[in-house]
């Protein structure tokens, strides 16, 4: 008699550079243990970062076989010109109720948000349809594949789908997005559907030598972070 186990469908989100390097490491062990990337297709990858092609310590050949993140696995939030936003935020209620009065003088966004918690959040913002799609891209791709499971791994899969969400609290990007994600996630796939949620949050004794703002951003997203898991909020 087999011994039938489950597994459930996967999605693995990185934010900004530390989550990039997680989704590598994950991929290579996956490789290791599979052969293939293909061969587990229950386990897709979506980066979400402010800047493009952000170098990782990570090595990405691997087994001979490349572990980098496809186009269609990476959005690049960038912003071109944020100055016709940001000079008429009164139009953009969204973002005037929380935009630093500050920062306005913003020009771009373009490769990285410099460990500022509110530009990671903008770019967010308004790269929203562009990340919802990509998130639906990776959703997709991780449905129908029951039977090659069952044939393949004899791996009976559990329904619904856990989605990760790895990033450090100590920069601009991750730090200034992953609460935005978490609410929406709720609005794209519904409650019934997400047996797990859960979030890997690096905090910054990982990345000591870089400065106070990096101890200032993770207390401030923690603060934030305890804010939003009460109940009357």
């Amino acid at each position: 008699m087999v011994d039938y186990h489950g597994m459930t469908p996967t999605i693995i989100i990185g934010l900004g550079g530390t989550g990039k390097e997680v989704l590598l490491k994950i991929r290579r062990m996956i490789i290791e243990s599979y052969g293939a990337l293909d061969n587990l297709p229950i386990v897709s990858f979506l980066h979400i970062d402010t800047e493009q092609n952000a170098k990782a310590t990570e090595p990405q050949v691997v087994l001979k076989q490349d572990i980098s993140l496809s186009p269609v696995e990476q959005v690049w939030t960038k912003v071109e010109n944020a100055k016709p936003i940001l000079n008429n935020l009164s139009s953009y209620g969204y973002l005037a109720e929380w935009f630093p009065p500050h920062l306005k003088g913003t020009d771009s966004i373009l490769a990285g948000a410099g460990q500022v918690r509110a530009l990671g959040k903008f770019a967010f913002t308004t790269n929203y349809s562009q990340i919802k799609s990509a998130f639906q891209y990776a959703k997709q791709k991780i449905v129908g594949h029951e039977k090659f499971m069952l044939d393949r791994w004899q791996v009976e899969l559990d329904k619904g789908i856990n989605i990760f969400i790895i990033c450090s609290l100590s920069g601009g990007t991750g730090s200034g997005m992953f609460l935005d994600l978490a609410y929406n996630l709720r609005e794209w796939i519904p409650s019934s559907e997400i047996p797990q949620s859960s979030a890997y949050l690096v905090l910054p004794g990982a990345f000591s030598g870089l400065g106070d703002r990096v101890i200032a951003n993770a207390y401030s997203a923690l603060m934030e972070l305890d804010h939003y898991s009460r109940n009357n909020t």
